[in-house]
C-alpha cells in the first residue's frame, strides 16, 4: 500500500488527481485492520494543495470509498473522515454521517460532528467557499 505522506505541499491537479485514482487501487480491498492507515493516507492526499475542485467521477468514487469503510464510533478514524469531507466537499459523506449522528453511542465522535457542522454550514459541499468569501 502506498505512502502518500511524502507528496508535495502545493501539486498540480493532474498529479493529484492521479494520487487519487491510485489510491482507490491500491485500497479497494481494505481489511477493518488497515481502515485507519488507509484514511491517513486519503488524508495525506487531500491535505495537498490543487486548488482546484475533483472532477465528478473521482469524487463519486472517494465517497463510495468513505461510505464502505466508514466507523461512525471510531474517533481517529471519524477525525479524518470529517478532514476529507471538507477538503474534498464530499456533500454525500456528510449527509451520511449527519443521519447517523443521533445514533452515534460515542460522545467525542458527536461532539466533533456538531463543531464540523457549524464550520461546514451549507457550503459542505463547495471546499473553496471561504476562499471565495473572504471579503
Amino acid at each position: 500500500m502506498a505512502d502518500y505522506s511524502n507528496l508535495p505541499d502545493g501539486i498540480y491537479y493532474d498529479e493529484w488527481r492521479k494520487c487519487f485514482i491510485e489510491f482507490l487501487v491500491d485500497y479497494q480491498t481494505l481489511n477493518k485492520d488497515n481502515r485507519t492507515y488507509a484514511f491517513e493516507q486519503l488524508f495525506e492526499i487531500c491535505n495537498r494543495e490543487a486548488y482546484q475542485k475533483l472532477d465528478k467521477d473521482v469524487l463519486d468514487a472517494l465517497s463510495d470509498f468513505v461510505l464502505c469503510n466508514i466507523d461512525c464510533e471510531d474517533y481517529e478514524i471519524m477525525d479524518l473522515v470529517t478532514s476529507i469531507v471538507g477538503m474534498l466537499g464530499l456533500k454525500d459523506v456528510w449527509d451520511y454521517i449527519k443521519s447517523k449522528k443521533k445514533y452515534i453511542n460515542n460522545a467525542k465522535v458527536v461532539k466533533l460532528i456538531e463543531e464540523c457542522d457549524e464550520e461546514f454550514g451549507e457550503h459542505v459541499d463547495d471546499p473553496f467557499w471561504d476562499y471565495r468569501n473572504l471579503n
